[in-house]
């Protein structure tokens, strides 16, 4: 049980303050800290586009998990899958992975930037009008 005391200062009103018991330190508030070991998830901030965020909710309601449940489903598989994968062949991946998203946007699947996870309906550029051919009539 704490003892309080009174401490009086030049001002009218009295506050009160606890006293500590010598040789301890103030007793924090609320629940105390699990140690380190049982701690089962560790928070992890990332910033994303719209685009994907939405494509990620959309697939987290088809599978039935959570969005942070998601996320941490379609982390895990990225990294198992290259587990065991060489410095070389993760770069080629990555490389491999830029050609293939350029190559959308020049066939028009995407527009520069775009992330989707499954392909939309392709971007229809105008063309520019066919050229008519005026025939002269042939004297003749």
């Amino acid at each position: 049980m704490r003892n309080f005391k009174i401490v009086t200062k030049s001002k009218p009103s009295e506050t009160v303050q606890p006293e500590e018991p010598s040789g301890t330190a103030p007793r924090r508030r609320g629940r105390p800290p699990r140690p380190p070991e049982a701690v089962k998830r560790h928070p992890l901030v990332i910033r994303t586009t719209q685009a994907l965020k939405e494509d990620l909710v959309k697939a987290s309601n088809a599978s039935g998990r959570s969005l942070t449940e998601e996320i941490e489903y379609r982390l895990t598989r990225s990294i198992a899958e290259d587990h065991g994968k060489s410095e070389l062949d993760l770069r080629l991946d990555a490389m491999m992975s830029k050609v293939r998203e350029s190559m959308l946007v020049v066939v028009g699947y995407r527009r520069p930037g775009d992330t989707f996870a499954v392909f939309p309906e392709p971007v229809v550029r105008p063309t520019s009008k066919p050229k008519s051919k005026s025939r002269k009539p042939r004297d003749g």
